[in-house]
């Protein structure tokens, strides 16, 4: 029976019940061994650049469903009004989007006029991106 980690996908748990090195089924389970199989794992990903426009921003961050909601992403300045980062973002099975917002001056969080917008299960709005299908995708190892 495998197990995997959803934390590090590079890391696989294996419980060796049952094999012929480790204890069988009823013996005792506390002497089961674990162990660390570090395997290559093929990622998909994709890249997707962030635009906000902020006259008056000393500062705009970017939080959204790919980083918890932690607003730990810092956009830089490019021009006059115009903020921009762009991001690899992992491509998941059964997520078919990522819901963003961003943080102006640390205080105000904002959707942009000019990326499509959703509603969450509570009524807020949020800007949004599709994630690709798997051929639209950059392999990594």
């Amino acid at each position: 029976m495998f197990n995997f980690d959803s934390e590090d996908s590079d890391i696989r748990r294996r419980s060796n019940q049952g094999s012929p090195d480790f204890p069988h089924e009823g013996e005792n389970p506390e002497l089961t061994p674990e162990f660390h199989l570090h395997l290559p794992v093929r990622r998909y990903e994709f890249t997707h650049e962030f635009v906000f426009r902020a006259q008056h921003a000393s500062r705009v961050r970017l939080a959204g469903s790919f980083n918890d909601w932690q607003p730990s992403i810092d956009l830089k300045k490019v021009s006059g009004d115009t903020w921009k980062e762009t991001l690899t973002l992992p491509i998941i099975d059964g997520q078919d989007q990522y819901e963003y917002k961003f943080i102006l001056n640390d205080k105000d969080w904002l959707v942009s006029r000019e990326s499509p917008i959703t509603r969450d299960k509570s009524g807020n709005e949020n800007n949004y991106l599709v994630v690709p299908r798997e051929q639209d995708h950059t392999t990594t190892t």
